[in-house]
């Protein structure tokens, strides 16, 4: 366990001896002693100036904070640092907090990259000469005007970020190098020769710890928190941050005096109603799955628990929330062509607007986080006017289920029944929440339909109106004929809780995209490089009768475990491996996604879905690659106006494959360009795979 006693402690500028904030200092080298448990070191500032209220300022090509002999760093080791970064400016430069010496030069190992009106956090690789940003990424500007706490926790292959007691993200990489110096160091020529300041701004604290050290035991002024009053929890947001806890004014006993005549008869006590205490407020995930019941009812508890302590990746195997989604075509295209490496990706509904419904999406959002996901289907309910829907299969609940072998299902039945698990959830009956999700766990699968009474206000009729319109028309989906398209209009899902679905791939090869508007649910996502090298783990065999085997999950590079609650946008990459596990009452809006972007990943799907035939069970023959790719292609050109290539386009299907293989360079350079990939290498691939 790391020590919560920090092994190195600068403070600025009460560590440097005969400071007087009244008298004019010299701004030539002065001593700086640091402060630990066992070790007593010295430093030198050079250049600096200093500041009672704001610590040093490093503002000069020679102002720098320098160790002697360096600041030794374990195998696992945090360092944590508080400043306030220099005003934002237009020119791009580095401010380096820390850094030491490596092999061929010097490495940051917090430090911030100031480029097009953004303070990016990070890491510099001297050896390598290499930027590693934090991922997702993390700009600090809008806290130019105040200082902030960095903690940067070193571990062998990765370096995890806090700001301000928030985990933020982490880099791919990490700088072991003992720190030779703080708040300035000259790094390679970069971003550009003319930009050669790597100064910080202001800093006032440096700590050094030995281990993985979290936030609230760093900064001990600012993060060190009261104990609290006895049955009187702190809020989430007080536990994260340290705000002291607001206890009201003890009252003072009042003695009554009264006229009447003897002693006054006393009232008998009335028994207090035994209440189970409420549960934990946490904001660990692992512990808001658990207390759904739905891995232990699934007797998947200890092994999902286990596997999560064990994994090498540690608290990361929990995906988190990206800052920035896509806000338009062309940042959708470059946020998916940017992160390939990424298969999942979530994002909180305030920052994604756009995949809203509007004031009915607000309002589903509202009444599930208040009263469950049987709220939401209530509002459903009565909007639609519907009072059947249907399931692929019957299985499921006598309530709601008319029998066993019709697709039929009572709406206000399917909404009883999901109310059943919500009313146990907020009494905290374990027992009968078990009850419930055992009866939900028989719903084998999503109870859906078409939505076409929600389309958005304004929107044109060719659009299906529940998406933004840039995200529609990029999508090669809606390129196809009416028909084809029909297939991959948005649908609405309704699930109980408890359902859980076999670990599996989406048909088509499409990028799938959810939209939470009730209820919560757990996804473990892994790649199809894994999962097809991993026989458990992959699709291979038609069903799978052995139990999932979380431990082998947990180890592989590619898995992530996704918790979705209400509000929340998620994308999931073509091919990605993945199982699911509805935790409450789940109202979703879903569909698929085809795009320039992603139709290399797209193509290797529906090839390993072709080799497998179990796995085309759900796929419409008619929809085929191979039409996808060339309404794609029709719609990424726009405006063809050059005959050879219309003539191609005009053949469709494989001969149009072959007669574009065939065209000048020119027109198969025009092609790649517009895709974004090798257009004649796709061609190769659909033509050797006839009826891909």
């Amino acid at each position: 366990m790391a020590e919560t006693t920090p092994s190195f402690l600068v403070e600025l500028p009460k560590h440097v001896p005969g400071w007087d904030s009244r008298a004019r200092s010299s701004r030539e080298g002065r001593a700086v002693a640091i402060s630990g448990p066992r070790k007593q070191r010295g430093a030198t500032l050079r250049g600096c100036e200093l500041s009672a209220e704001e610590g040093c300022l490093f503002e000069g090509e020679k102002d720098a904070l320098v160790f002697y002999p360096p600041l030794e760093l374990a195998a696992t080791a945090t360092i944590a640092v508080e400043l306030k970064p220099r005003t934002l400016t237009k020119d791009e430069r580095w401010l380096v907090a820390t850094f030491g010496k490596g092999v061929k030069g010097e490495s940051a190992h917090i430090c911030i990259l100031q480029t097009e009106g953004q303070q990016l956090l990070g890491l510099w690789d001297g050896d390598q000469e290499q930027w590693h940003p934090c991922e997702p990424e993390c700009d600090i500007a809008p806290n130019n005007d105040r200082f902030v706490r960095i903690v940067a926790q070193i571990e062998q292959s990765q370096t995890s970020y806090y700001v301000d007691g928030v985990l933020v993200g982490c880099a791919a990489h990490a700088v072991h190098a003992p720190i030779l110096g703080a708040g300035n160091v000259p790094l390679c020529d970069r971003p550009k020769a003319s930009s050669r300041k790597q100064v910080v701004g202001w800093m006032r604290r440096l700590e050094v710890y030995s281990g993985l050290v979290y936030p609230q035991h760093c900064f001990p002024s600012t993060y060190q928190k009261p104990k609290p009053a006895l049955l009187a929890p702190c809020a989430p947001s007080q536990y994260e941050t340290g705000a002291p806890v607001q206890q009201p004014p003890p009252r003072a006993k009042i003695r009554r005096v009264t006229d009447d005549e003897g002693p006054k008869k006393k009232k008998p006590k009335k028994k207090a109603s035994i209440e189970p205490p409420p549960p934990p407020r946490s904001l660990d995930p692992a512990q808001r799955v658990c207390a759904s019941r739905v891995l232990a009812v699934h007797g998947e508890e200890e092994a999902f628990l286990e596997a999560v302590r064990a994994a090498p990746r540690g608290r990361h195997l929990w995906l988190g929330y990206d800052p920035k989604p896509p806000v338009d075509a062309k940042s959708l295209d470059a946020f998916l062509r940017a992160r390939p490496h990424r298969t999942v990706f979530k994002f909180r509904g305030e920052d994604a607007p756009s995949f809203g419904l509007g004031a009915l999406g607000a309002e589903l959002e509202h009444a599930a986080r208040r009263d469950g996901g049987a709220a939401a289907m209530q509002i459903l309910r009565d909007k639609s006017q519907m009072s059947t829907l249907f399931a692929p299969t019957g299985a499921g609940d006598t309530d709601w289920n008319h029998s066993k072998t019709s697709i039929e299902v009572s709406f206000d039945g399917f909404i009883r029944s999901a109310d059943k698990a919500d009313q146990c959830r907020s009494r905290r009956d374990v027992k009968g929440l078990d009850r419930e999700v055992e009866k939900g766990s028989n719903a084998q699968k999503v109870t859906e339909w078409k939505p076409a009474f929600l389309r958005r206000q304004g929107t044109s009729p060719e659009s299906t109106g529940l998406l933004p319109p840039w995200f529609e028309s990029r999508s090669w989906l809606t390129k196809l004929k009416r028909s084809d398209a029909e297939v991959f209009r948005p649908k609405f899902a309704l699930m109980q809780a408890g359902a859980c679905t076999e670990h599996h791939r989406d048909n088509y090869g499409t990028l799938t995209w959810i939209k939470v508007l009730g209820g919560s649910q757990l996804l473990a996502t892994w790649n199809m490089a894994d999962g097809d090298s991993t026989p458990e783990l992959s699709d291979n065999q038609e069903e799978h009768d052995e139990d999932f085997p979380w431990s082998t999950f947990a180890q592989l590079p590619s898995a992530r475990l996704v918790f979705l609650d209400v509000g929340d946008v998620f994308f999931m990459r073509p091919g990605v491996y993945h199982r699911v596990f509805t935790l409450s009452a789940k109202v979703q809006l879903f569909g698929e996604f085809v795009g320039a972007a992603t139709f290399v990943e797209s193509l290797k799907s529906a090839k390993a879905d072709r080799e497998r035939p179990h796995c085309l069970k759900a796929c419409d023959s008619r929809i085929t690659m191979t039409s996808l790719f060339l309404a794609g292609l029709a719609a990424e050109l726009g405006e063809v106006d050059e005959g050879p290539l219309q003539q191609a386009l005009a053949l469709g299907g494989l001969e149009a494959l072959r007669a574009i293989r065939t065209l000048p360079d020119k027109y198969l350079d025009r092609c790649s360009r517009c895709l974004g990939f090798d257009a004649d290498a796709a061609c190769q691939q659909l033509l050797a795979c006839p009826g891909l």
